[in-house]
C-alpha cells in the first residue's frame, strides 16, 4: 500500500515497499509517474520505492525548469538518509541539474535508463530523429489535439506518439496524465546546457541502460558511458527499456543495487 508524505504545501512523495530507498525520477516533462509504476513496483519487495510527480501537471500548477529542479532538490534532501536513484529520459537532465548546482544531496548509486542527451545541440537533434519517424498523417492528428486544452487531448497525443518511441510498437505503456503544454513550456526553457564535463566528475556507481532503437543516440551519452560502472545495450529496444525488456532490466537493476 502506498504512503503519501508531503514535503511542503505543494510537493509530495509516495512510498511503497521496504528497504533502502530508491527514488524514481521520471521523464517527460509532462508525464506523471504512473507510466513507470507497474514496471518498477516488483522492486518494492526489497526496496522502498519513492515516486513523485513533476510539478506542473495540472492547470493550477504554474511551473518552470527552475521550479522542477528546486522541487527535486527539496525531495532528495527531505530525508538525509543515503538513497539510490533511478532516472529515465528527461529525469536525467533534472538530476544532473540538481547535482551540478547543489552539494547537499546524499546519493549512493544511480540507475540511468535511456537518458536525455548530455548536450543541448544533441537534445535538439534527438527530437528531430523522433519527429522523422512520425508519418505526416499522424502529425496532423497530433497538431489537431494540441489545439485542444484538455487532459483527454494530452492522452490522445501521447497515444499517437508512443509507437514511435518503441521498437515493438505493440508494447503497452500506460499514461494516466500527459500535459503537453507543460512539456512545450519546459522544453522552450532548455536553451543551453552541457553536462558532458560534469558527468565525468561523478563519483557515484552508475548503471546505464539503453536500447539500440532509442531515438537518443548512443554517442549523445558517451561521457556517461565512460564513468558508468556497467553499461547495457539492448537489441530491438527503444526508449522504454524498463518496459520493453522488463525482466532482464529489473534483474540487472537488482544485481547492481545489491552489490
Amino acid at each position: 500500500m502506498n504512503q503519501r508524505f508531503y514535503i511542503n504545501s505543494k510537493y509530495y512523495i509516495e512510498k511503497v515497499g521496504v528497504g533502502k530507498p530508491l527514488y524514481v525520477i521520471g521523464g517527460g516533462p509532462g508525464l506523471d509517474y504512473s507510466y513507470l509504476y507497474k514496471f518498477l513496483v516488483p522492486l518494492s519487495d526489497t526496496r522502498e520505492l519513492v515516486f513523485y510527480n513533476q510539478y506542473g501537471l495540472y492547470k493550477e500548477e504554474c511551473t518552470s525548469l527552475d521550479i522542477l529542479c528546486e522541487q527535486l532538490h527539496d525531495i532528495l534532501t527531505f530525508c538525509n538518509e543515503k538513497k539510490d536513484v533511478f532516472v529515465h529520459s528527461f529525469g536525467s537532465h533534472l538530476l544532473f541539474s540538481v547535482l551540478e548546482k547543489y552539494d547537499d544531496v546524499n546519493i549512493d548509486k544511480i540507475v540511468v535508463i535511456n537518458p536525455s542527451p548530455l548536450k543541448y545541440d544533441d537534445y535538439v537533434k534527438s527530437s528531430k530523429v523522433l519527429l522523422k519517424r512520425i508519418p505526416k498523417e499522424v502529425m496532423e492528428k497530433i497538431h489537431y489535439f494540441e489545439l485542444k486544452n484538455s487532459e483527454e487531448a494530452g492522452l490522445m497525443i501521447m497515444s499517437l506518439l508512443l509507437p514511435y518511441y518503441l521498437y515493438d510498437s505493440g508494447k503497452k505503456v500506460d499514461f494516466s496524465i500527459y500535459n503537453h503544454q507543460m512539456c512545450d513550456k519546459i522544453n522552450s526553457e532548455i536553451t543551453k546546457f552541457d553536462f558532458s564535463n560534469f558527468c565525468q566528475t561523478l563519483q557515484n556507481d552508475i548503471l546505464l541502460i539503453k536500447g539500440d532503437y532509442d531515438f537518443i543516440s548512443v554517442a549523445d551519452t558517451l561521457e556517461l558511458q565512460i564513468v558508468s560502472k556497467k553499461t547495457i545495450m539492448y537489441d530491438h529496444c527503444g526508449h522504454f527499456a524498463f518496459a520493453e525488456k522488463q525482466k532482464s532490466c529489473l534483474n540487472e537493476i537488482r544485481k547492481f543495487l545489491d552489490t
